[in-house]
């Protein structure tokens, strides 16, 4: 009886421990809906390009799901965007900006600021790069 019982509290524990682990999926973007917007300055590549950052990133919020990403258009890409992007990284040469916003559904449970269980809309990704270079994903948030 005793090794019976020990059997089932350990199942019962490892499966507590499983439990656990529920928001270990990487963030959801199998779904996501682009929204390319019209550009006179990107190209659908450059579009593309900064969207993966911001999917690679997305990725590591664990038990999130994506549902759509925008490009905010080309005013949103303007000198003051640019100077702000700078000034987030004062020792790059960035040359270009670029904004998105997104809405997506955070986590079950989360813990690492974002309210469990909402959906976020209008949610901010500014990129920049530099002369021929990779976007890099400054900030984000509203």
């Amino acid at each position: 009886m005793k090794k019976f019982l020990c059997i089932i509290i350990s199942l019962f524990m490892l499966m507590s421990l499983c439990s656990c682990n529920a928001n270990s999926q990487p963030g959801d973007i199998s779904n996501t809906e682009i929204d390319y917007g019209t550009s006179e300055k990107y190209s659908k590549e450059d579009i593309d390009s900064a969207i993966q950052v911001v999917f690679d990133e997305f990725r590591t919020w664990n038990g999130f799901e994506m549902y759509t990403i925008h490009y905010t258009g080309d005013e949103n890409c303007d000198e003051d965007e640019l100077e702000y992007c700078k000034s987030l990284n004062e020792e790059a040469g960035f040359v270009d900006c670029i904004v998105f916003k997104s809405s997506f559904r955070t986590a079950k449970n989360c813990d690492n600021g974002f309210n469990s269980d909402e959906i976020y809309s209008s949610f901010e990704w500014h990129l920049a790069r530099e002369a021929d270079g990779e976007w890099q994903l400054l900030t984000w948030g509203y």
